[in-house]
Parts: structure tokens; sequence; C-alpha cells
């Protein structure tokens, strides 16, 4: 019985020291740091994404020129979900010393504040290094080097009460609530 398994077996080892030995990418959401207008700003870069777009919400908290309204609508990648676009704005997106100017479309909500897209990536020649957890952007004085964090541990979502409630001090209980999602399967 031993000498049927023994192939099997050796087979299963050579696999997984093959496996060790490739290196993988990383699937996960890529995350960068920014400072606009001196207001730091968490960026989902999305190479798939065609523009860059920031919610309602993060803009409100940064010093920006006004936004003149639009009346525009951009579609996701799934082909039906779409986005109402607000308005668009110029940005300066800081890396240490740096600055890029970015041109970002304004739509009223989305599962994360603000998504860097391909305009933003093709622009500064990014380009994402998964065996060292950096992305790097090109620049005047040379390659800018920006650690991205693979954990999205703390995406933080609106959540709205459906109906008016009122939770005496030191009492719990449980509510129905909303919260705006993209229809997309993956955004």
């Amino acid at each position: 019985m031993n000498k049927p398994r023994q192939p099997l077996v050796k087979s299963i080892a050579q696999h997984n020291a093959l496996n060790q030995n490739v290196k993988k990418s990383n699937p996960s959401l890529i995350f960068i740091n920014t400072h606009i207008n001196g207001s730091r700003l968490r960026a989902m870069i999305d190479t798939g994404a065609t523009h860059s777009f920031i919610t309602q919400g993060a803009i409100s908290t940064l010093y920006h020129s006004a936004i003149p309204p639009c009346d525009r609508i951009a579609q996701l990648g799934d082909g039906q979900t779409t986005l109402k676009i607000v308005g668009e704005v110029q940005l300066f997106l800081q890396f240490n010393k740096v600055f890029t100017p970015l041109n970002v479309l304004v739509v009223k909500t989305m599962n994360t504040d603000f998504i860097l897209g391909s305009d933003w990536c093709t622009k500064n020649a990014a380009r994402i290094d998964y065996e060292n957890n950096q992305v790097s952007i090109r620049s005047s004085c040379g390659r800018i080097f920006i650690p991205y964090h693979k954990s999205i541990d703390c995406l933080t979502l609106d959540v709205k009460s459906i109906n008016v409630i009122h939770i005496p001090p030191r009492e719990s209980c449980t509510v129905q609530a909303k919260v705006e999602l993209s229809p997309a399967d993956t955004v």
C-alpha cells in the first residue's frame, strides 16, 4: 500500500517546494497617503479607473477652489454602474516635497474617499513594486518612493439610520441602517 502513495507524496512535496520559490503578486487594494493643502488624505490607487475621483465629503475637509457644477455621469468597469459627477476640481497632491497637480472628478459617494486613477498613474509614470510594498513616481529629483498599505481594516463608510431613534444613556438597541454602496460586484 505504501508504494502507490509514495509518488503522490513526492509530487505534492515537489509542488510545494516550487510554490515557495514563485513570487506572488499582491491582489490587495493599494492605499497611499498624500497631503492636499496641508491635510492628510488616504488615496486608493486604481489602475483600471480612467479618471481620478474624490467624494464631496473628502473635498469638504480640504481647502480648495470653488467646484464648478457639472452634469456628467461616469460609468464603472462593470458596464452598468454609474456615478453622478457633481463637479471637477484641480488638487495639488504632495508626496515628500514634491507636488503633483491633478484634476479630479467630484462624486457624492463611493466606497473610498479618494481614487487615483490611470490618469494620475500615467502622468506621474507610477510604478507599483509589490515585492517592496511601495509605489514610485517620477519627479524632477528622480523617482520618489511612497510606501503603500495593504490593509483595508479602516475602510470608512457613512451609515445612516432608516428611522429617527433615541437611545437613552447606558443602553443599547439594534437599529435598521443603510449604507450607500456601488452595486458593482468589484469597485
